[in-house]
């Protein structure tokens, strides 16, 4: 996850891999092992004033960084979930010189990850996720602005090619049969500390529904994280018995792909 700075739908709620690091202890291919991190001037200077491997390393990247500055600060596009390329924008002087963030998503090719130290976010208490069908998947894309404004945990988007392909395979019959109508869909999930606030929010926002020319009524089903498998409930309305839309499920229809613009930027 950190090789390749993954970026699953929980991102839409905790950020990628590369927002949830603090430090990472790494092997060069030398033999040099260290801890980076973010690098406050000061510490800067210590780690080159005390010389070695580690100082020629930083002061390189340092010398990177400042001559394709301004290119770095104007190249790099600002999208949620962009996961391509170099993090050199975690070098940064306004991101504190972020050496462990400029190393996620690198591929191994520039270090070995040996320990890592992450950020915590508190776990989702409760659950519900809403199924939408649309026209077309570009009509899903222009519903994706009026669905962040209610704060999913987890939005994901299908093509209806790729159920095509499942059904034609004979693949995860009883996980298509959940899908609404449609051509393009997304599966949106909100949260909360109770079932019932896990319920709330797509429950007062369905007008956002019918104005993003929704082809079928949502179905959802609400899950309440305990220790156990229990405590599962299907939501008013909801056609699927309790936890029939769990991960076994939903895993199992392939091809769910990351949006790597935001809505805004997407072609006409």
């Amino acid at each position: 996850m950190i090789g390749n700075n993954s970026c699953g739908a929980t991102a839409q709620r905790t950020g990628k891999v590369v927002d949830n690091i603090s430090r990472l202890q790494v092997l060069l291919y030398d033999g040099t092992r260290m801890w980076v991190g973010e690098t406050s001037d000061a510490e800067y200077d210590q780690i080159i004033a005390a010389g070695g491997r580690r100082a020629e390393i930083y002061a390189q990247l340092r010398a990177l960084r400042d001559e394709y500055l301004s290119q770095i600060r104007t190249g790099y596009p600002h999208i949620p979930r962009r996961v391509s390329g170099y993090n050199l924008d975690s070098l940064l002087p306004e991101k504190r010189f972020h050496v462990a963030q400029a190393l996620v998503g690198s591929e191994s090719t520039l270090v070995t990850v040996l320990q890592a130290e992450l950020k915590l976010v508190p776990q989702v208490t409760a659950r519900s996720l809403v199924m939408l069908g649309f026209s077309d998947i570009e009509a899903a894309a222009d519903a994706v602005p009026h669905i962040l404004r209610h704060q999913p945990i987890a939005l994901e988007g299908m093509d209806s090619r790729l159920i095509d392909f499942e059904g034609k395979k004979h693949l995860a019959p009883d996980a298509l049969k959940l899908l609404p109508d449609g051509h393009g869909f997304l599966l949106v999930q909100f949260g909360g500390d109770t079932v019932e606030q896990a319920r709330e929010t797509p429950s007062t926002c369905s007008r956002c529904w019918t104005r993003a020319r929704m082809t079928r009524r949502w179905r959802s089903s609400t899950t309440r994280n305990t220790k156990s498998s229990s405590g599962r409930c299907a939501s008013p309305g909801s056609v699927p018995p309790p936890g029939s839309l769990g991960g076994r499920h939903l895993a199992r229809l392939g091809g769910l792909r990351r949006l790597a613009r935001r809505p805004g930027q997407l072609p006409a």
